[in-house]
C-alpha cells in the first residue's frame, strides 16, 4: 500500500472513531420514566416524580398517555428541583408549567442545568374548573430531550 493511502485509511478510521465517541458523549438522560396521577374527588390534584439527573441544557419531555383525551381537564408539567421539589431559581425566571391540549407529548422548558441544578423532578398537575373531581392520568417523562 502506498504511504498516502495508508495515511488516508488511518485518518478515516480516526475520524470515524471520534464521531462515535462524540455521539456517545452527547447522549443525555432522555430515557422515559412512567408516572401515574391518582384520581381525586377535589377539582385539582398534583404529584412530584422521583428525582432524576439533569445532564444538559435541553428541555425536559412529558407525555400524557391516558386521562386527558376529552380535554375536560387542564394538565401541566414543570421541572422542579430534585433535592426538595421547589421551583428552580437563579438568574433566569421560573418558567410556567407547560399545558397539554390532550393526550400528546410536549417539551418542558427549564433553566435547571444553566442554574446549576443537576437533579430534577417533574411536577404534574391536573385541574378542573368545577368541583366534580379529577380522573386518573398516566404518562411518561424525562429530564432531558433529544
Amino acid at each position: 500500500m502506498k504511504k498516502s493511502k495508508k495515511i488516508y485509511v488511518a485518518l478515516s478510521a480516526a475520524i470515524l472513531l471520534s464521531g462515535l465517541s462524540l455521539s456517545t458523549a452527547l447522549a443525555n438522560n432522555c430515557k422515559d420514566s412512567d408516572w401515574y396521577l391518582d384520581a381525586s374527588y377535589t377539582n385539582s390534584t398534583s404529584m412530584l416524580t422521583k428525582a432524576r439527573p439533569k445532564t444538559d441544557t435541553t428541555s425536559g419531555y412529558g407525555r400524557v398517555i391516558s386521562g386527558n383525551i376529552d380535554r375536560n381537564y387542564g394538565m401541566g408539567m414543570q421541572l422542579k428541583r430534585g433535592d426538595n421539589g421547589k421551583d428552580l431559581t437563579g438568574t433566569y425566571r421560573v418558567l410556567p408549567a407547560v399545558s397539554f391540549p390532550g393526550n400528546v407529548e410536549v417539551y418542558v422548558p427549564s433553566n435547571a442545568y444553566e442554574n446549576g441544578y443537576r437533579s430534577v423532578k417533574m411536577h404534574i398537575s391536573k385541574y378542573r374548573g368545577y368541583n366534580s373531581g379529577c380522573g386518573s392520568s398516566e404518562g411518561k417523562w424525562s429530564p432531558d430531550s433529544v
